[in-house]
């Protein structure tokens, strides 16, 4: 991972959004036991909170006691849904590959003072975000990291201040 280019895309596209995020909090990550795409997703995220040097938070009701018990091996703490802990700092959603009902949800219960930037699916094929401008969306090319169906199709999306009411 640690020399992997789109690793290394993905992190710089993070640090140079308009502040510098302060915790992950990543949703739908899915088995980690039993899954490789989640085994990989969670390698990515993992990186990134070291590189980052911030708490990372996760949540997903599929977890069972084994994938407790990876998640905690990485430091990683376990957040509720929907929420998530210190909606004061500037917050990366670390969310590739969460169904639509997941986005509509966080995204919606935040008001105009959260602080978030999203990485997952590209929203814009959302008509619950069509209408929504962001300050930007970038896609990391995903041909670059090991397995083209972990990081397919995403996007860090930043948004403008106050957009996030429009959702509601």
């Amino acid at each position: 991972i640690s020399t992997n280019r789109y690793c290394h895309s993905l992190l710089h596209a993070i640090q140079n959004l308009g502040r510098p995020v302060r915790q992950i909090v990543c949703y739908g990550l899915g088995p980690v036991c039993r899954a490789i795409v989640s085994q990989h997703q969670l390698t990515v995220l993992s990186w990134l909170g070291n590189r980052l040097g911030v708490p990372v938070y996760c949540y997903d009701p599929c977890f069972d006691n084994d994938d407790l018990l990876v998640l905690r091996h990485f430091g990683i703490d376990m957040c509720e849904y929907p929420g998530y802990p210190n909606h004061n700092k500037y917050t990366l959603l670390f969310m590739p590959h969460c169904e639509r009902n997941v986005y509509v949800d966080l995204l919606t219960a935040l008001d105009t003072k959260s602080m978030v930037c999203v990485f997952g699916n590209r929203l814009s094929m959302y008509e619950e975000f069509k209408d929504v401008e962001f300050l930007r969306s970038y896609r990391v090319d995903d041909a670059e990291y090991i397995r083209s169906d972990v990081f397919n199709d995403c996007y860090l999306h930043e948004y403008l201040e106050g957009t996030i009411n429009l959702l509601t």
